[in-house]
Parts: C-alpha cells; structure tokens; sequence
C-alpha cells in the first residue's frame, strides 16, 4: 500500500495545479489487481495518514483479483489487458490437470475459446485498446468505469 501511494503521489506532482494561491494535488484513481489467487475477500485496501494538524485521512484503493472474471466477461467489458493473465488462474491445478484427461480437455477447450474471441476481437480493430490503455486518460476512465471503480 505504501508504495502504491508513491507511484499516485508522483503522479499527482507531475499533474499538480495552482488554484488562487494554492497547489492542489489531484491522486489517480488507482486500483490493485492481484493476479494470483489471493485468500482475501477484502474489496479494497486502506492506508491511514495522520496529517500535522492531527487529521487522519484515508487513502482507499480497490482490489479487483483476475480469478474473479471469466474469459466472457473479460472480453465482454473490454479488459483485455488480463488477457495474458488469465491462466495464470490455473497455475496451482496444472499438476493435477496434467493427469487428468478431462480437466486437461476441459482446460485446452477454455484456452481455444479465448483464442476464437481473440481473433473476433482483432477482427473488429478493438486491439488498439491494448494500446490506448497506456496512452489515453479518457480510455482509462472508461476502464475503471467497467471494473465499477
């Protein structure tokens, strides 16, 4: 948590603005994604700062866990930036998947449907979102307005 607060601190340095006398810094709206299978439930983090004045305030960050979205709803809300993670969910399983014939379809079958709604996706010229995500602050906000951020 701290360092997440870091990275939004610097970032809102670099974006700060003077409003009559006064600079004022604007944090991003940020958000934790765990890749890995996490056991927790909680749906965000909290990190407390006592001012100098005695005033605690709290820096909230929600937590989304990929292990959470199927492949549909991955394509279906545009997350394509989870793509490349999606498997990962499957990384404890694979030694049990690799004995078992049925799993191991069942698994071939989940990643040859991913592959069919990539191709749809490249299809359509959706695959410069991957790119936007990086580069367009609107794109972004739209983003977090998918995970309900």
């Amino acid at each position: 948590m701290i360092r997440m607060m870091e990275y939004d601190f610097m970032i809102a340095l670099a974006n700060s603005k003077w409003h009559r006398n006064k600079k004022r810094l604007k944090l991003p709206r940020s958000c934790i994604i765990y890749l890995r299978a996490q056991d927790t439930s909680m749906k965000e983090d909290t990190l407390e700062i006592e001012l100098q004045d005695g005033n605690v305030v709290r820096y909230k960050v929600p937590i989304l866990m990929v292990r959470n979205y199927s492949i549909e709803e991955i394509f279906e809300k545009r997350l394509l930036i989870l793509l490349p993670y999606y498997i990962i969910k499957y990384e404890k399983e694979l030694p049990t998947i690799a004995g078992n014939e049925a799993r191991l379809q069942a698994l071939e079958q989940g990643t040859d449907k991913m592959c069919k709604l990539m191709q749809k996706v490249m299809e359509s010229g959706d695959m410069e979102a991957l790119s936007r995500i990086a580069t367009d602050k609107a794109y972004r906000n739209e983003l977090y307005k998918r995970f309900g951020i």
